[in-house]
This record gives structure tokens, sequence and C-alpha cells, in this order.
């Protein structure tokens, strides 16, 4: 599995090379399957894993559910990404009354709300 794939994708790899093994009349068994999948996923599944592992019993584990599971993280991980990319952009920059003259607003700090307020909009 390579860093930059999804679980469907490689699961659907796994799923095509495990259909045509049994058509060929030598099936994989599904625990097999389950340990294969859980040593070749990215660092990036590292904590499910390790949770998986400990909680888990993974003689009993089906395929489905460990496929559930780590694509479940995998969505949650992608969502907090995103989250986290939003936030970095907005910034504010703080202007001291007394450097402007008798409570003047400058031209640049009225710019500057308003490229702040445009970016707020947007979060929302």
């Amino acid at each position: 599995m390579s860093k930059a794939e999804t679980i469907s994708d490689f699961y659907e790899e796994v799923e095509m090379i495990t259909n045509e093994a049994m058509s060929l009349g030598q099936p994989i068994e599904e625990l097999l399957v389950v340990h294969k999948i859980l040593r070749v996923i990215p660092s990036r599944f590292r904590p499910k894993k390790t949770a998986i592992m400990k909680v888990q019993n993974l003689s009993r584990i089906k395929l489905g559910k460990l496929v559930g599971k780590l694509k479940t993280y995998e969505v949650e991980s992608n969502m907090e990404e995103n989250d986290t990319k939003k936030l970095k952009g907005v910034a504010l920059q703080g202007v001291h009354e007394s450097l402007l003259k008798n409570g003047e607003k400058s031209l640049a700090f009225e710019d500057e709300m308003a490229l702040f307020v445009e970016k707020f909009r947007r979060i929302l």
C-alpha cells in the first residue's frame, strides 16, 4: 500500500487478488488477509493499528470490520487535517491606538479589517 493510497482503493486490490485466488481453486483465509493488511498499512495508521491489535482478538476479527475501522480512522484524520489547514490562514494584527493620530483610523487598518472579515466569513 502506498502512502497516498486510500483504504478503499487498497481494499479493492486485496479483494480482487483474493477473488482471483478463489477462482483458481486456492482460497486465501480471511485471517491471513487481515494479518497482511495490518502488516502493510502505512505509518499514518499506526495509532489505529496499535489500538486494534491491543483491543481486538486478531484471530476473530472479520476483514470487513477491520476495513471499516480503518476507513473511519482515515476519514476522521482527513477531517482533522482539513480543519487545521483552514485555521492556519487566519491571523490578527493589532494596532495600538496611540499610533493613530487623534483617534482617526488609517486606511491600512480599514483594509486589514476588511480582509479579516472576508476571511472569517469564508471559514464560517
